[in-house]
């Protein structure tokens, strides 16, 4: 069934109360709302890789973005709940699979339509939080390989300079992934539902612009926790970002960290380059650690009730300290939203 117009004007009026910026991506919430209402949803007959669909009307319970091998995702469906799957790299096992019409498709998708970089992918994003339940729980398991500590000599990103080298073309484009995840959550907010970052302990995310205005528009939790808890190989000290307190539950004891004594794999080697200095780069386990243990999808599980029960308000409250930001002279105390959409 197409959306009612009044469940849009209320999506809308929640984007107004959070502030939500109105500059250029508005276009594309609107024109994904336009295809939800004349189109009655974009349906697509067959999953991709068992997982990964979408289909008119309030259907999904959850959302995984950035899902890689879906682990989560299959936890959360074995659990009960409807959950959709977007990542880049689930286009080309869905083309694959349709060898007949892999030329005419590949005529028309020159593009990747999962890629959240281009147009067609924010858009597919957008149109699958519309096409949510209210309260919907969105994961997003932001790409984090410029924003870690391994990768600070070649990003330049830095505490107090988190955008880093805007003239690194990995650097720039991580930095539009963020913003377009950042406005995503705003969309997520404003549909009564819960957001979840999942970053490395390491990870300079939460320092960007768009987060940082998050964090001044509604209230948000943090809780870190060792990945090995839940059966990872590795130790992977974790941090998880939501606008609700049920994040707590991911909480994991000291001792974990250590594990059952099983040995460590190593995520990066070591060698000198022409100068003879000592440098070092990841390896084939460094990606596969990024991986979602099956321990952490079942307790994301177990946890979906807690999230969207212990949901924030959209608004800070009034008790809430205003943050301020000095004010260079002849700048506006403000924050600029084309800074907000390029970074």
């Amino acid at each position: 069934m197409p959306m009612p117009d009044k469940k849009l004007r209320e999506i809308l009026r929640r984007l107004l109360i959070l502030d939500a910026p109105r500059v250029a991506w508005l276009e594309v919430l609107l024109l994904a709302i336009v295809l939800l209402v004349h189109t009655e949803g974009l349906e697509w007959a067959e999953a991709v890789v068992g997982v990964w669909g979408c289909r008119s009307g309030d259907v999904y319970d959850a959302v995984e973005v950035f899902c890689g091998v879906a682990s989560l995702s299959r936890c959360l469906q074995l659990g009960g709940y409807d959950t959709a799957s977007l990542d880049i790299g689930l286009w080309n096992p869905w083309m694959q699979k349709r060898l007949c019409s892999k030329k005419r498709l590949g005529k028309k998708c020159k593009r990747n339509p999962l890629n959240l970089l281009c147009p067609a992918g924010f858009g597919l994003l957008l149109s699958a939080i519309l096409n949510s339940k209210d309260g919907v729980v969105v994961a997003f398991g932001l790409v984090c390989s410029t924003f870690i500590t391994i990768s600070r000599g070649s990003t330049f990103r830095h505490y107090f300079l988190p955008e880093g080298d805007p003239h690194s073309l990995s650097v720039s484009q991580s930095n539009l992934l963020a913003a377009r995840t950042f406005l995503a959550m705003l969309v997520v907010m404003a549909k009564q539902g819960v957001w979840v970052l999942e970053q490395p302990s390491t990870s300079l995310a939460f320092r960007l612009r768009g987060f940082q205005k998050l964090l001044r528009t509604c209230t948000v939790f943090r809780q870190s926790f060792w990945m090995r808890g839940f059966g990872s190989k590795t130790p992977k000290r974790t941090t998880l970002w939501s606008n609700s307190s049920g994040v707590r539950f991911f909480c994991t004891s000291k001792k974990a960290r250590k594990g059952r004594g099983g040995a460590t794999p190593k995520l990066a080697d070591t060698y000198r380059d022409a100068l003879g200095r000592k440098r070092f780069k990841g390896n084939a386990n460094l990606r596969k650690s990024q991986e979602y243990p099956v321990g952490f999808g079942v307790r994301f599980a177990e946890s979906m009730k807690h999230l969207k029960k212990e949901r924030s308000s959209l608004k800070q409250p009034k008790w809430a300290p205003r943050l301020t930001r000095p004010v260079q002279s002849g700048a506006p105390n403000t924050v600029s939203t084309k800074c907000l959409l390029t970074t």
